[in-house]
């Protein structure tokens, strides 16, 4: 019933969102334009994966859909999937636009850096103040200097889940890890560039596989020793969006083949119902991959991803990222207690929750990430 509703709830958000041009003064004529659009869904699922977490709770109901869980395929696999598959074909994406920079001869790495920088920064900076903000309404938040250092280290990326008394994962989901793997990227791709600027493009190939080899080694070492969570396994996305890129030109003549969108569209439903658990992961990658591949020959799929309401969700997707959490943190105080899960309240729910978390992402898009944002 929740993944029913849950995808239900999406497309009539989608909808509304169409109806009520929230595209207006999103500028979205830019880049791969399916790639954007993907993002609408991509962020989208990963909110899924939350508030569906909650509400599969809301009864009572225990959680069980955590590493342990393994049913090879089945609809269930759905509540940890959709968050896993976003990751993973975020990291794609990364893959595909910024690997190409170690083959660009005017390639300026302190301007990529800066870039980044003003990319990123503001709005997971305004993403901590407002978590601090939640902690200060609404829970027993403590400021200390501990406090005080302890948000410092997770403004730069070295923190942990902690701020003080303050557990930022249960506010934010902790989504905030993703950023701390694409740091190692962004490092990698700077090293490289700096590196290799003599060299042909088979040996920038060969290290560049070997980068994404040692980022795979570095977060599983993370996973392991590190008291915050990281899964290593999406970066393995950052060889499919280098594939992507190196055979742009060949898979350009999936442009228009309709073929080609209903297997993505199959390959991208069918990832979310594979078991995670352990390396069966891999066949969620290699689904993952196949439909990555195919959108990045701006495949639009039957127009759908160059929506003008999806590209614009896609647009703002990086705010829809770092604040669902937040927002579903501050729906869930709204529950009257005895509230019981049925269709209409699992439907009503998840379109409140995602049309929140739209119209806010949309202002802290104008107004934060527009502002900073160099293209």
């Amino acid at each position: 019933m929740i993944i029913l509703c849950s995808i239900i709830s999406l497309f009539i958000s989608f909808f509304i969102l169409h109806r009520i041009n929230f595209s207006n003064k999103i500028n979205n004529n830019y880049g791969v334009i399916s790639i954007t659009g993907s993002r609408a869904f991509l962020a989208g699922f990963v909110a899924l994966c939350h508030s569906n977490h909650f509400l599969y709770t809301m009864n009572g109901n225990k959680w069980i859909f955590d590493k342990d869980h393994k049913i090879y395929f089945g609809l269930d696999n759905f509540y940890s999937n959709s968050g896993k598959v976003g990751v993973l074909i975020f990291f794609m994406i990364s893959g595909f636009l910024f690997y190409r920079c170690i083959y660009n001869p005017n390639f300026n790495a302190k301007e990529m850096i800066k870039k980044r920088v003003l990319r990123i920064i503001p709005m997971y900076w305004f993403s901590l103040l407002l978590i601090i903000a939640f902690g200060l309404f609404f829970l027993d938040f403590k400021l200390n200097l501990i406090a005080f250092i302890q948000s410092i280290k997770w403004a730069l990326f070295i923190g942990n889940y902690k701020i003080g008394n303050l557990s930022t994962a249960d506010i934010n989901q902790g989504v905030e890890w993703t950023l701390k793997i694409e740091w190692l990227l962004y490092l990698s791709i700077v090293i490289l560039s700096i590196s290799l600027k003599k060299f042909n493009n088979k040996i920038k190939d060969l290290f560049v596989i070997v980068s994404i080899l040692l980022i795979l080694s570095i977060a599983t070492l993370m996973r392991i020793y590190c008291d915050f969570y990281v899964d290593p396994r999406p970066t393995l996305g950052f060889f499919t969006g280098f594939v992507a890129f190196k055979l742009s030109d060949k898979l350009s003549i999936l442009k228009n083949n309709n073929i080609a969108s209903i297997i993505a569209i199959f390959c991208f439903i069918i990832s979310f119902f594979i078991t995670s658990n352990t390396f069966y992961y891999i066949l969620i990658f290699l689904f993952s991959s196949i439909f990555f591949l195919i959108i990045s020959s701006v495949n639009n799929l039957f127009t759908f991803l160059s929506n003008k309401t999806i590209v614009s969700l896609g647009e703002v997707s990086y705010s829809i990222y770092l604040l669902h959490g937040l927002v579903l943190s501050i729906l869930i105080r709204f529950i009257p207690d005895g509230t019981q899960l049925n269709y209409f309240t699992c439907i009503a729910f998840s379109v409140v929750f995602f049309l929140s978390t739209a119209f806010i992402a949309k202002t802290t898009y104008l107004f934060i990430e527009k502002k900073f944002y160099i293209k």
